[in-house]
């Protein structure tokens, strides 16, 4: 994600070094990592940040994931965030799964966002995924209400290695935040 206003960066607040604390974890242990908290409060830029601080080593693929995603179009996601052959995959389940078990074996992180967005099923799926025997890819869902999502997925909510919440910016922090722009 990019900030679309000229001049403009990432303040190191103590949310987002909770977060790449956080996501550090997640992917240090090659874990399932959960970051929510309500809209606009900054999750995705967080967890970018956190993402972009990780050693060059450490590949992180990104996920796009529609409005109600089928499973087709989830499977097309994953096959593209890993650099697969989404076109010819993607409605094959049985040789798209297996590319993206062979994928995940290799260490990284893949990153997907608005995690809200996805149904049980789909989130079941990530699971089964993960559960593969040599899965060496770590996995950071974010969104807004993420956790409730993923929490009607009993077996994936109990692999999550890491759940963070991120806060809303209140006013003294705020004010904090707009004083160090002005010392700018």
């Amino acid at each position: 994600m990019r900030l679309f206003v000229p001049g403009a960066r990432v303040v190191s607040t103590a949310s987002v070094a909770a977060v790449v604390e956080a996501a550090g974890h997640t992917v240090a242990a090659q874990g399932i990592g959960c970051v929510f908290g309500d809209p606009g409060v900054g999750k995705t830029v967080a967890v970018q940040q956190a993402l972009h601080l990780l050693p060059d080593r450490v590949p992180v693929w990104r996920a796009v994931v529609g409005v109600k995603p089928g499973l087709p179009q989830m499977r097309a996601s994953l096959l593209e965030a890993l650099g697969l052959a989404a076109g010819s995959l993607e409605h094959r389940a049985q040789p798209a799964d297996r590319a993206l078990g062979e994928a995940l074996r290799r260490s990284g992180v893949l990153f997907l966002d608005d995690a809200q967005r996805l149904s049980s099923p789909l989130l079941d799926y990530l699971r089964l995924l993960w559960d593969e025997p040599g899965t060496a890819a770590a996995l950071l869902l974010c969104g807004a209400s993420a956790e409730r999502v993923i929490a009607r997925v009993p077996a994936l909510r109990s692999r999550v290695l890491t759940w963070h919440q991120v806060p809303g910016l209140d006013l003294e922090r705020l004010a904090e935040t707009l004083a160090l722009f002005h010392d700018v």
